[in-house]
């Protein structure tokens, strides 16, 4: 998943673009932190049962419920965690241009093939809901006011 700050104003697109000419270090540490916000959004979301869309994950089969039951793992809601690793594999890569999370080689597999099955049901859990775009877009925000202002105070000093 690629996080790239959107803007649909021309005037201020301009406004950012000769910003990260000018201060990519501080675009760069705005966008880490975004990041690092979303996969806290995704994880605790997912732990939730909730999909990228506010809908809830399909049930597990009752072959799959009694796997977890002698597991001693939750079964009422979907969560996607059985021994916490996939969720604990995901990680971003933060440069001046995009923010990128991925899950590292070994969880990969168990994050792509939980998308693929709950594509089936429109639902996924690997994704940015319309109503969480606004919340990222605030935070990348306030993140980068906040790194530009700490530029120019260690400036000033």
């Amino acid at each position: 998943m690629k996080i790239t700050p959107k803007i649909n104003d021309q005037g201020l697109k301009r406004r950012l673009n000769q910003q990260i000419r000018e201060q990519p270090r501080q675009v760069q540490k705005a966008l880490s932190q975004t990041a690092f916000f979303v996969m806290g959004l995704i994880k605790d979301r997912s732990k939730k049962g909730i999909g990228a869309e506010g809908i809830k994950f399909p049930a597990y089969s009752d072959e799959y419920k009694e796997i977890r039951r002698q597991a001693t793992r939750q079964t009422f809601f979907r969560d996607l965690n059985f021994t916490g690793n996939m969720m604990s594999g995901m990680y971003f890569n933060a440069n001046t241009k995009r923010a990128t999370i991925q899950f590292n080689t070994r969880e990969y597999k168990k994050a792509y093939y939980n998308e693929l099955f709950l594509k089936k049901s429109r639902n996924t859990f690997f994704s940015i809901g319309k109503r969480e775009e606004n919340i990222i877009n605030k935070r990348f925000t306030e993140a980068f006011i906040k790194e530009i202002k700490l530029k120019w105070v260690k400036e000033n000093l």
